[in-house]
Formats: structure tokens, C-alpha cells, sequence
């Protein structure tokens, strides 16, 4: 590649490199596969069509061949929500494909421009965002204008460029979304194997001698306390113990290691300061989300701890089954303007409890596993950080591919 410090692309409307932009097919549709599949808003995904859920429409009712897709047609989503509008998908071909009415089919004028480029273009978190923009809202949807499309300006390399360049950004989704099935495997075992693992045991163990227990008769459930009112920035520190949000706990992989606040001595004496190794579950909005405590912190009414835990249950044991047992609280919460489950409510859930050294090798097989699925989150949260900056250096023009290279340099 070249070095930075390059002028940028020559930019041209996309109403320049493209030879149709087509409104789709109003008609109804139905589930009958033998008809004509009918790609919607939702087979939309990352520049990509996703052939999934698909809905058809007879041969008969097809208006003309014409309205078939071709392999390189780029389909855009013209009518959506304000964060769906403007999604696009690169139609790769197929058996004979059509699209709906809110969708447009691009046509690339391949003699100008790739479509594969023109697809990781239009697909870029910064045309995403601009094709956002450029949507006027309605009462219910947002829509894009098809002249106001068409005057969307569009870094416009040479053919060459656009194709290793393209070519180079595909090499990275296909590592991203070959990362995303590993995940994806990777958490249908573990769910699979939490399943058999808390109601038969270790292998060859067979669950004997277990009891059944009250999560009430293994612990204290206690509930956290919040300063109020919560807005009063006095409650607050740059340096004091963390205060834990369920955002804290969404963005934390079993053990949570750092929280976006802190709070001040005063806000610490209206809450409750728990100390590393405890655990605790969210009860109020996001029902029965565990998480281990990395560091002092504190917890507002919106979660539960576990104290005087009894020395018959291991914590990572206790993790795994209230991860298990989340669908379970979920149906259990109370109504209100947000759903919440109260400490009596999560003191009666039952525990078929193994012995103490089958509670460790249950907990230390399904942290083995949570360890591999960090691992891979970690790399696809890089894969991702990856295509974020080349799309920044490709699109701007900053660093150009060589005439042979195919290859990031």
C-alpha cells in the first residue's frame, strides 16, 4: 500500500456510476416456496443479503423479468425506522430473486465502479450515518428520497484500486463472520452442556447425593440501596468504590473488573459496598444477570447480593446455575413499569446442589468454555476495530494499494 498524505478519491454523485435505481414489487406475499423468493429490509445485514425467513410470490403475479435481480445488484432499504433506513446488501445471485417496494435495486455501471466496492461504500459506518441523514422523517418510518440518493456523493477510485480494495475488505468480513459462527457454536455447546450439567451431573457421576435446596437456605438475598436523588452529583467520585449499573454488568464477561462511576464517601453510606468475590444479579428491568464481583463496588436497589454464602455451595456453581435459572426469574417478575423480581421472590428459587468437589468441576468445565468464547469475542471485537480503520484509510484515500498488492501493508 501506499503511504498516507494522498489527496482524497475523486468523489462523484452515485447517480453517476449507477444505470438503474429501482423501486420494487407492491404486492402480497406469502410462505409458499415453490413461488419466486422476495428479498425484504430484513435480509439486509453488513453489505450483505441474508437468505433467511424469506417470503415468495407466484410466477404468475411477477410483472416482468425485468424485475428479477442480477448478480452485482446492491438493494438499499429507502422506508425503515430511523435505524434500519438506508441498510444495504449486495444481491451475489442465486436461484431467481426479486425484492419488495422499500427496497431500491442499485445497478452498478460496472465499467465505473465495482459493486463490491460500492457495497462496502454504502455499507460504512460513515455513509450508514450520512444515508441516515439524509432520510426525512415520517410519522412512523423515515424514507430516502430517490433524487436525494442519486446526488450522494461517493469516493470514486480507479476500477483497479476499487477491486483490490474491496477485495481486501471482504478478506476481513469473511474473518469476522467466520468468528461469529465459532461464537456462535461455541455458545449452543455451552448452553447444551449447562443444561445436562446441572440436572445429571459430571459424566459418571450421575447426580447422586445431591439435595434440594432454597437459594434462601444457601445465602442471605439481600438488595442493594441507591443515594437519592440519584441525579445529585454529590453522591459521586472520580475515585471512590465503583457503582455498579446493569450496563456495567452487560458490557463485564463473569466477573466485572471496572464501572463508569464511582461514588463519594457520602454516596457509599447511603448504598451497599461489597467487596471483590461476591456475587450478584440484576432484579429490575434485565431480570437474573449474574456477575461476579473484580473490585470494591456498590449496588443500587436494581440488584441482589448473595451474602454469608454457606460453605456447601461454590460461587462459580452458584454463577452458573443463577445464569441457568435466568428465563426462570424472568417469568417471575412482577409487573410495573418495569418488570423486578423482590429478594423473597429469588430466595425461593430451588438448587438440586452436587457435592461441594462436583460443584467445582461443573464450574471449572463451563469456565474452560467461557474462556474460549472470551477469546474469540476479544478477536472479533479486533477484526472489527480492524475494518473500522481501514474503511477510515481506503474510503479517505489516505493509504492506497499498490498495483500488485493485495494485501494490507
Amino acid at each position: 500500500m501506499a503511504a498516507d498524505g494522498n489527496p482524497p478519491w475523486q468523489q462523484v454523485p452515485l447517480g453517476a456510476v449507477v444505470s438503474r435505481c429501482d423501486y420494487g414489487l407492491s404486492c402480497s406475499l406469502d410462505g409458499d416456496a415453490t413461488g419466486i423468493p422476495v428479498l425484504r429490509m430484513g435480509n439486509l445485514a453488513d453489505g450483505k443479503v441474508r437468505v433467511a425467513d424469506l417470503k415468495y410470490i407466484s410466477t404468475a403475479k411477477l410483472p416482468s423479468e425485468d424485475d428479477l435481480l442480477s448478480p452485482g445488484d446492491l438493494l438499499l432499504n429507502r422506508t425503515n425506522s430511523a435505524e434500519r433506513v438506508g441498510k444495504v446488501g449486495l444481491f451475489e445471485g442465486g436461484p431467481r430473486t426479486t425484492f419488495a417496494s422499500y427496497l431500491f435495486r442499485l445497478r452498478a455501471r460496472q465499467e465505473e465502479v465495482s459493486p463490491e466496492w460500492l457495497a462496502q461504500v454504502l455499507a460504512s459506518p460513515q455513509y450508514q450515518d450520512r444515508l441516515r441523514r439524509l432520510a426525512t422523517p415520517g410519522v412512523s418510518q423515515t424514507n430516502i428520497n430517490r433524487t436525494v440518493l442519486l446526488a450522494l456523493s461517493i469516493p470514486c477510485p480507479p476500477l483497479p484500486a476499487q477491486r483490490r480494495m474491496a477485495s481486501i475488505l471482504s478478506s476481513v468480513d469473511d474473518t469476522i463472520e467466520k468468528t461469529q459462527a465459532v461464537i456462535g457454536q461455541l455458545m449452543i455447546v455451552k448452553q447444551g452442556l449447562i443444561n445436562k450439567l446441572l440436572t445429571e451431573g459430571m459424566p459418571g457421576q450421575g447426580g447422586e447425593h445431591w439435595k434440594h435446596m432454597t437459594l434462601d437456605s444457601l445465602a442471605d438475598v439481600r438488595r442493594g440501596a441507591s443515594p437519592r436523588p440519584i441525579q445529585d452529583s454529590k453522591w459521586f467520585s472520580e475515585n471512590g468504590p465503583g457503582w455498579v449499573r446493569i450496563v456495567d454488568v452487560s458490557r463485564s464477561d463473569r466477573v466485572l473488573q471496572q464501572t463508569e462511576q464511582r461514588l463519594s464517601a457520602e454516596g457509599v453510606e447511603r448504598s451497599v459496598l461489597l467487596s471483590p468475590g461476591d456475587l450478584i444479579m440484576s432484579i429490575a428491568g434485565t431480570i437474573g444477570k449474574p456477575i461476579i464481583l473484580g473490585i470494591s463496588a456498590c449496588i443500587h436497589d436494581g440488584f441482589v447480593w448473595f451474602s454469608r454464602l454457606s460453605p456447601d455451595i461454590e460461587v462459580r456453581f452458584l454463577y452458573y446455575f443463577l445464569q441457568w435459572h435466568q428465563a426462570s426469574f424472568q417469568k417471575a417478575g412482577q409487573p410495573g413499569t418495569q418488570k423486578n423480581l423482590n429478594t423473597s421472590l429469588v430466595g425461593q428459587a430451588e438448587v438440586r446442589l452436587p457435592p461441594l468437589s462436583e460443584q467445582r468441576a461443573i464450574a471449572e468445565y463451563l469456565w474452560t468454555i467461557d474462556d474460549r468464547i472470551s477469546e474469540e469475542r476479544n478477536a472479533l471485537a479486533g477484526y472489527v476495530a480492524l475494518k473500522r480503520v481501514l474503511l477510515d484509510v481506503l474510503l479517505l484515500g489516505k493509504v492506497r494499494v499498490s498495483a500488485r498488492s493485495q494485501e494490507v501493508a
